[in-house]
């Protein structure tokens, strides 16, 4: 798997899942998938990408906010009980 270009213009990410020839595609909210002629992915492109990997990447830290070591974003600071004050778009927890 492989991203192979990003469309600032348009906030569409392309990642390239196989080189196989694309014969087909379909879509599916937010997504468009390329499909070679056995229905394998080919190539997946992401509409509204910036929000996706925003999205994406805020359900992850938020599932692994009981986990381990909370570290502040914006200061690089390192917070260490998993008690702390600290939540919410600053702070990320980490599994180690």
């Amino acid at each position: 798997m492989k991203i192979t270009r990003y469309s600032k213009d348009v906030d569409v990410l392309m990642v390239k899942v196989s080189d196989e020839p694309i014969a087909y595609a379909e879509e599916a909210e937010r997504f468009i998938v390329h499909f070679s002629a056995d229905a394998k992915p080919v190539l997946l492109e992401i509409m509204d990408a910036k929000d996706f990997v925003m999205e994406s990447l805020d359900s992850m830290l938020t599932a692994t906010m009981d986990e381990g070591v909370v570290y502040v974003l914006d200061k690089k600071e390192r917070i260490t009980s998993p008690n702390s004050e600290r939540t919410g778009a600053d702070a990320v927890t980490v599994s180690s």
